[in-house]
């Protein structure tokens, strides 16, 4: 796949002038980098409801409590308290 990009001319100078030094072609850079920048990002996605809930999990697990009581701690937690 061809893919183009603009570079503004510091980062094209910046480029230029690392792939002069390493020897590395100006594509395989881009690519290295590209992918770095992806894998980082995909770790930093956005949390599923298990991680979001750990906090509310006793540490022995869920066979510890009843599941009505987990219910309500998570009802509680994320609707907050009815008054009474």
């Amino acid at each position: 796949m061809v893919l183009n990009a603009r570079l503004t001319g510091e980062l094209e100078s910046l480029l230029n002038e690392y792939c002069e030094r390493t020897g590395s072609s100006r594509s395989e850079v881009m690519r290295e980098a590209l992918a770095m920048h992806l894998k980082a990002n995909m770790r930093a996605r956005r949390p599923n409801l298990y991680s979001l809930a750990t906090d509310l999990i006793p540490s022995a697990g869920l066979p510890a409590r009843q599941s009505r009581d987990v219910k309500r701690i998570m009802t509680e937690h994320w609707r907050g308290k009815r008054a009474a």
